[in-house]
């Protein structure tokens, strides 16, 4: 209070002492003289200090700043990072009434932690000096913080890429670029992330670079654009020539055998986007087709994708004709002489050998029964004994041109006499039946039991008699000879018929000359 006094006491004299001019409290109580900045404030003290409340001092610091107060709403800059708290009033960094000359900034740029802003100094800023960024009598705030505000002289792509300088270069050092392609629509693979971006952005030209493979491909497009432009369905990015074309999944048509090693230029002639290719053999493989198309368009039948020549056709499974013997060796052509498609190929041996059929036709179509595969004029082994004449005992020693003269087998005769004519010692006189007598095992060995095979038995003197006795005559066909004795007798009778024709009444078997009286 003592004090208080003596100030009042002590401005109440000066009051009075000095008329001439009105002097308030506050400047009597004025610490020292304004910065040049406010030296415009210098008679309103209330303009920056409200009595009895410096805790407004604030408020109306910022209520003059609006930069600095719209900083601290938006927690930007330097003053929007400081912490809350007393060391955030704007008395504690600026001092005042220090004079005209005195500076507000109580600011070290040594010791300046540049953290604490919205630019931290990393890389080769850390190093720059403080003018550079921060020109006298601006203040700092006024800073720009984007690479091209300082860089818009390094910047060699002249604004054509934007000023996002930082998503290619690093604070390390400008000629430093670590941009990530793989953001792009063009991710860098293989050969091209190895490839100078000068090849692709000639002139530093960015924007509308093509994408498509044939804007940079076209000189070593070997197709010369017949294929299309969508190279990345063959090439791959780890080499041009690295193709990559998966034909079976693309097309339905995958390369097999010999199909994988052509180039692509033999089937695709031209654009094969604008023809859709035949994918049968025949549309590529008429010129080869030895057959003039005999045999239809189904050419993978018989070929394969190994080799055109080499053919793998089972007939045998995919006919009703397996091939035996020489057919396994002919020309397709000499039983295929007209388009098997259009008409049916006979399999009956007559349908190709009729031409050199000794037969004539006369022994059938069944050839097969007596010929084999193997070779026409090689005869099989025939089962005579399937037919009308059985190959019984020497018979079948015999050779077939024995008993058949001509090659119409049909014209050999069953009866043993039209073979062994010249073997009948009897002449015929015993009739042309052999087999009665003789079997086949030996002409020469023969049974004939005449009381049994006949109907006239052998008694008396008739046993034993040499049968051409009574077989005096040559016959053909079944032996007729009369029972009666005067068949035979007739001229030993001296009756001349005169007792009637039974002389068996009066003479015996034994002896002619004998009546049964004399007996």
């Amino acid at each position: 209070m003592k004090h208080l006094t003596a100030i009042l006491v002590f401005a109440a004299t000066a009051v009075v002492a000095t008329p001439v001019r009105a002097v308030d409290v506050e400047s009597l109580m004025s610490p020292g003289p304004l910065i040049a900045a406010h030296q415009r404030k210098a008679q309103d003290c209330r303009a920056c200090h409200q009595s009895f409340d410096r805790g407004a001092e604030n408020d109306l610091c910022l209520a003059c700043h609006e930069p600095v107060a719209l900083d601290i709403e938006a927690s930007l800059g330097f003053h929007g990072r400081l912490p809350a708290g007393p060391s955030t009033l704007c008395r504690s960094c600026h001092t005042e009434h220090k004079g005209a000359d005195a500076s507000i900034v109580v600011l070290l740029p040594e010791s300046f932690d540049h953290l604490r802003t919205d630019m931290p100094l990393e890389g080769a800023h850390a190093t720059v000096a403080c003018g550079e960024c921060h020109p006298a009598k601006k203040p700092h705030r006024d800073a720009p913080s984007g690479c091209i505000d300082c860089h818009r002289e390094d910047d060699t792509h002249k604004g054509s890429l934007g000023n996002t300088c930082e998503n290619c270069h690093t604070p390390a050092a400008w000629a430093t670029a670590r941009f990530d392609h793989a953001k792009t629509r063009f991710p860098l693979k293989g050969r091209h992330a190895d490839t100078d971006c000068a090849l692709c952005h000639p002139q530093e030209r960015f924007d509308a670079t093509p994408t498509d493979c044939a804007s940079c491909h076209r000189f070593d497009d070997a197709h010369r654009g017949r294929l299309g432009s969508a190279c990345g369905q063959c090439h791959q990015p780890s080499a041009w020539k690295n193709k990559g074309f998966d034909h079976g999944k693309e097309t339905r048509f995958a390369l097999r055998g010999g199909h994988a090693t052509l180039e692509c230029g033999r089937c695709h002639p031209g654009d094969p986007k604008a023809k859709k290719l035949d994918s049968a053999c025949s549309s590529c493989h008429a010129n080869d087709d030895d057959h003039r198309g005999r045999y239809g368009p189904g050419c993978d039948a018989c070929h394969d994708a190994q080799s055109w020549t080499r053919s793998r056709f089972d007939h045998a499974k995919a006919t009703s004709f397996d091939l035996h013997g020489s057919h396994a060796e002919l020309d397709c052509e000499l039983c295929h002489a007209d388009p098997v498609k259009e008409i049916a190929t006979p399999n009956l041996c007559v349908d190709c050998h009729a031409s050199v059929d000794v037969h004539a036709g006369a022994e059938g179509s069944r050839c097969e029964k007596c010929h084999s595969t193997n070779s026409w004029r090689e005869t099989g082994s025939l089962e005579h004994d399937l037919t009308n004449f059985p190959l019984l005992g020497l018979h079948q020693f015999a050779t077939c041109e024995d008993c058949h003269v001509s090659h119409d087998f049909r014209e050999a005769s069953e009866d043993c006499i039209d073979c062994h004519r010249i073997d009948d010692t009897h002449r015929s006189q015993l009739g042309e039946g052999c087999a009665l007598c003789h079997n086949p095992n030996s002409w020469a060995r023969w049974d004939f039991d005449h009381n049994r095979q006949t109907d006239f038995v052998l008694n008396g003197a008739h046993r034993g008699m040499n049968c051409l006795s009574c077989h005096r005559k040559p016959m053909s066909g079944e032996i007729k000879l009369s029972k009666e004795c005067r068949g035979c007798h007739l001229q030993d009778s001296p009756h001349s018929d005169a007792f009637g024709r039974d002389c068996e009444r009066c003479h015996v078997d034994t002896n002619w000359k004998k009546t049964r009286e004399e007996q």
